[in-house]
């Protein structure tokens, strides 16, 4: 199997048709390659992300090259995606490294200039006397290559933004690449030996992730979830009187952080999900504190029955003739705004400075009046004169209104509702968490009510 293909090969019609039907759908926003100059051929992208339809279609789409797939047919469970690896033309195998036949037409592909892709496992396999499939495969292929420096193999990882955030741009790393045929020379032709050397090597590659979030970020995170956990249970421990622990006492357990940990090397995306997930959750408690807080300095007014109704009688009461007060002003505002803009303020004194705002307004004033004469007569213009002064006034008096009253009364009408949002958003959180670690642990999902209390221990 003797010289390295130069050219690609040609796709079929319904290849590229696929390809270009995945592109219109993953191209928007944009999917970058990183360290294209890595690949080359023959080669095999060993992908480090979890198998599924949509990461092999958008790979497709990523690469020029046609791509012959191998994939595991208990991960095509539905029929569409067992219909879309019969378009691509993928080999659906659980062992292909036993099968002569699949062995062969993958040789084929790869003689004929086509890209490999197979799905690594090597992620949730550490021990390397476990070899995996991909693994097994990789070295039957390298066996039938003689030389040592022809087939290589690439670690992919991918970096898929989650749903919340698909307008972020989707990138694909290529790393490193790593020959199977050397870790078979230096086994002396031993295939389990060599299978353990070459899956140390991608278990090393996979754990240096392109896209792992940085010691600081992953500090930063499982503070947040502590901290978000921690006020859950201080919710629900509030009807708990004289209870001895405190959820100050708990801190999160070791079994998050190890999951953290894995999925920073293996799955960042996740993490990044997460980590939004509480940024939302944290813009969300300030915006509470600071309502609560304007809330509660209002005074003893705000506490009076009276005192709320009076308030909110003149807030809706008096709107009408704030905005007929804004509609005989937004051109004096305006011009004002305008003026301020233009003129240099360390020349200015303060008593001209007034003198010709003034002048300014009681211009554009006599421009409406006119105009009122104008179209309606002398009499209406006569009246419209006596409530320009007026509403301006009470334009003035309601804005003051707003930012000293009706705003904190608005606070805390929603403060209750804003309350309950924050627990819902602390719960989504939890849930989101429970579900994330009962999946990578193929475990079933359990409810949030018992998972808070794994995911915090007590310190």
């Amino acid at each position: 199997m003797g010289t390295q293909t130069k050219t690609f090969a040609r796709p079929t019609h319904l290849y590229g048709f696929l390809r270009a039907a995945a592109r219109l759908r993953f191209y928007f926003p944009s999917i970058r390659v990183l360290e294209t100059h890595h690949v080359q051929r023959p080669a095999i992208l060993v992908v480090n992300a979890p198998e599924s339809l949509p990461t092999t279609m958008l790979l497709t789409a990523a690469f020029d090259e046609p791509l012959l797939w191998v994939l595991n047919p208990a991960r095509t469970p539905t029929l569409r995606s067992r219909f879309a690896a019969h378009l691509l033309g993928a080999l659906t195998r659980s062992d292909p490294a036993e099968d002569a036949q699949a062995l062969e037409q993958i040789s084929d592909g790869l003689r004929t200039g086509k890209l490999v892709g197979l799905y690594s496992d090597v992620a949730a396999r550490p021990d390397a006397r476990a070899v995996s499939p991909s693994v097994k495969l990789l070295i039957a292929l390298g066996e039938r290559w003689t030389d040592p420096g022809e087939l290589v193999a690439l670690p992919v990882d991918v970096f898929s933004p989650p749903k919340p955030f698909a307008q972020w741009e989707t990138l694909i790393a290529v790393g490193e690449p790593i020959y199977p045929a050397e870790h078979l020379h230096r086994a002396e032709g031993n295939p389990q030996v060599a299978a353990e050397s070459l899956h140390a090597a991608l278990h090393a590659a996979f754990a240096q992730n392109a896209f792992s979030l940085f010691p600081s970020s992953i500090e930063r995170l499982e503070a947040e979830l502590e901290g978000l956990l921690r006020a859950d249970l201080r919710v629900a421990w509030a009807g708990r009187p004289n209870w001895r622990q405190s959820p100050d006492d708990f801190e999160l357990s070791h079994r998050v952080r190890e999951w953290i940990g894995r999925a920073n090397t293996f799955e960042p995306a996740r993490l990044v999900a997460l980590a939004e997930a509480a940024a939302r959750y944290r813009r969300a408690h300030r915006r509470w504190a600071e309502r609560s807080f304007a809330a509660q300095t209002a005074g003893p007014w705000i506490e009076s029955p009276l005192g709320r109704s009076v308030a909110w009688v003149e807030a809706l009461a008096g709107l009408p003739l704030a905005l007929y007060g804004l509609l005989n002003h937004w051109i004096a505002l305006l011009a004002l705004g305008a003026r301020d803009r233009l003129r240099h303020r360390e020349t200015a004194k303060a008593r001209i400075e007034w003198s010709i705002r003034g002048g300014v307004v009681l211009a554009v004033y006599a421009a409406e009046i006119l105009v009122c004469n104008r179209f309606l007569g002398r009499a209406a213009a006569g009246y419209y004169a006596l409530t320009l002064p007026v509403s301006g006034l009470y334009l003035w008096r309601y804005v003051r209104l707003w930012q000293s009253r009706t705003r904190r009364l608005f606070f805390k009408l929603t403060i209750p509702f804003a309350a309950r949002r924050l627990q819902q958003m602390r719960q989504k959180v939890a849930l989101e968490l429970d579900r994330q670690i009962t999946a990578s642990v193929e475990k079933e999902s359990a409810a949030w009510e018992d998972s808070v209390h794994s995911w915090l221990r007590f310190s």
